[in-house]
Parts: C-alpha cells; sequence; structure tokens
C-alpha cells in the first residue's frame, strides 16, 4: 500500500470509515486512486464524492455519512444529536443535519437524512468523535414541538448523568420545557438556592474547617466522619458537593438538631429538597422558616420534619 493510501486508511478509520473526495486529495490520493478502490471493492461511492471504507462500520458511521453528504459546513442537529447519545428516547426515521446555506440542487441525498437550512451560533456547535453537531442543550431545545415534553426532560436528566450539560443548564432547560405550573415551582426553587447560598453559604470541606479555625490537614476527612455520623447533609453544586451553611454554628460545629432532623429521613440521603426546605416558611414552627429556629426552638424543627417525614411516605 503506498504511503498516500495508508494516509486515507488512517483517516477512514478515524472518521468512521467515512471518507469525501476533498479528505482524500489532503494526503494525495488522486481521484482515479478513489475509483480504484471503488472497483477493487476497498471503498462504497455513496453519493456526492463521499465513500465508505467496507471493512470500517462505528455505531456513528451513519451520522458521519450524514454529515459528509451534506458537505462542508453541514452540523449534526436536532433529534439525530439526541439519537447520538441515546437521550430522550429518541428513533428518528431520518438524520437532520444543518447546513449555514441551501445545498446545490445536484446534490444527491439518501431518503435517510434531511437538510436543514440553518444558522447556528458558534457556541451551540461542538464536535463528537470528528463529527460536528450541535451541543445537547440546543439540540434539546430544538427538538421541542416534535420530541414529548416528559421525554425531553428524561433526556436534561440524562444528560445530567452523563456530564453532557452542567447542573445550571440543566435547571435552565427544566424550567424551559416545564408545564405553567411547574414551572412556576421550579422558578421557586431556583430562587431559594439562590437566596440560600447569598444568605447562608454552600461551604466546602475547607470552608468548614477555615469557620472553625482548625488547622487539621484534612478537612474532607472530618467532613466525611460527620456525614458517616449523619451529623450535616450535602448538596450537589456544579464544582461539586457542599454544606449548607446553616448547618454550622459560629465555632464551625454542627449544630445538633441537624443530626435530629436528619433521623428522620434514614433510607435516603436529604439533598436540595430538604435544604430549601429548612429555608421555607413551616406552619409547624410557628410559620417562621425552620432555618431561624435552630438555635431558639430546636425541637419545633424536629417536630416539623417529622410531618414532613409523615407527608414523605
Amino acid at each position: 500500500m503506498s504511503p498516500n493510501l495508508a494516509a486515507l486508511r488512517r483517516y477512514a478509520a478515524d472518521h468512521h470509515g467515512v471518507v469525501t473526495g476533498a479528505a482524500a486529495a489532503a494526503p494525495g490520493v488522486r481521484a482515479v486512486e478513489l475509483l480504484h478502490l471503488v472497483l477493487g471493492g476497498e471503498l462504497a461511492l455513496i453519493a456526492n464524492d463521499v465513500y465508505r471504507l467496507y471493512d470500517v462500520i462505528t455505531p456513528l458511521t451513519e451520522y458521519a455519512e450524514a454529515v459528509a453528504l451534506a458537505g462542508p459546513g453541514a452540523i449534526l442537529a436536532d433529534d439525530a444529536v439526541l439519537a447520538l447519545h441515546d437521550l430522550a428516547q429518541v428513533n428518528p426515521r431520518r438524520i437532520r443535519v444543518a447546513v449555514p446555506h441551501p445545498l446545490p440542487d445536484d446534490v444527491e441525498l439518501p431518503a435517510t437524512v434531511e437538510v436543514l437550512h440553518r444558522e447556528l451560533a458558534p457556541a451551540d456547535i461542538t464536535e463528537v468523535e470528528s463529527i460536528p453537531t450541535m451541543i445537547v442543550a440546543a439540540a434539546l431545545r430544538a427538538c421541542r414541538g416534535r420530541v414529548m415534553t416528559e421525554r425531553l426532560l428524561q433526556g436534561v436528566d440524562r444528560a445530567l448523568e452523563e456530564d453532557l450539560l452542567d447542573p445550571a443548564t440543566a435547571e435552565v432547560l427544566r424550567v424551559e420545557f416545564a408545564s405553567p405550573a411547574l414551572r412556576e415551582q421550579v422558578r421557586r426553587n431556583v430562587e431559594a438556592r439562590y437566596a440560600l447560598e447569598a444568605e447562608f453559604g454552600l461551604l466546602s470541606a475547607a470552608d468548614v474547617a477555615r469557620l472553625a479555625g482548625a488547622t487539621a490537614t484534612d478537612p474532607a476527612r472530618l467532613i466525611q466522619d460527620w456525614l458517616q455520623q449523619r451529623r450535616v447533609f450535602v448538596v450537589p453544586a456544579a464544582d461539586g458537593e457542599r454544606l449548607p451553611g446553616f448547618q454550622f454554628d459560629e465555632r464551625g460545629v454542627p449544630r445538633p438538631v441537624i443530626a435530629d432532623v436528619l433521623r428522620w429521613f434514614p433510607d435516603r440521603l436529604p439533598t436540595w429538597e430538604l435544604a430549601l426546605w429548612f429555608t421555607g416558611s413551616n406552619v409547624w414552627v410557628g410559620d417562621q422558616r425552620p432555618v431561624d429556629a435552630l438555635d431558639s426552638a430546636p425541637e419545633l424543627v424536629v417536630q416539623a420534619a417529622a410531618h414532613l417525614a409523615e407527608e414523605l411516605l
């Protein structure tokens, strides 16, 4: 095999078996050599100067082919992106590809490819295993009205688990996709989270150690011990798990009432739901916020937690 053909095969292996005439020309493979490879049964001519190596096929080959067939500037779009990432339970019959300019009339496309004329912002474009695609957030938004809202919300959750979305973007998407009533509730929760952070802080292990004036070299171990003893709880944040600051007194020591509250929730680790409960008005605490009664009336806070646990049964 000539060095040029070896380079072509390496390129194809890195691009799910798909090669264009332009990509082949870069290492010096001439059009006549491509023809010989087709006649020799090594390459298959798909259409529009797009080829595929017969012996290189991956789960993403069909997506790479669709983008190549649409030409330079083409981007995998909409539900095709969700299918590529196995999100939202979609199985589109056609692979949608976005292009910045209309295609010439003589461009041939198989029935399995649909081209959309759409200019995308650079921030909405990424690359997945050498395939230009929309980012997941943009693809989810583009599928509103085409994919059931319930599935879009499931897609947001799955994308967050797979690190395809950050927590803040996932929260925004949930608000956008939710029903008006649920959207209002999510909005209130988002505002409550920001208020919780602004008023009490979301602390790292090092923050707690500084609050306590501790000189321990391993504050993370100290927090882990407290978590195992169920004296404190953490909430997920964009930069890792954090501890709501209201759990600690002025010395940086966990308030005993926190452990008393956590005893009512033995089967699951409380997170944002409980953190927001602490900062919301509660009839069982005299219409105060539980967080405002941690020192003055801890017994009322524990009583309110008992009622919450009963509601969750």
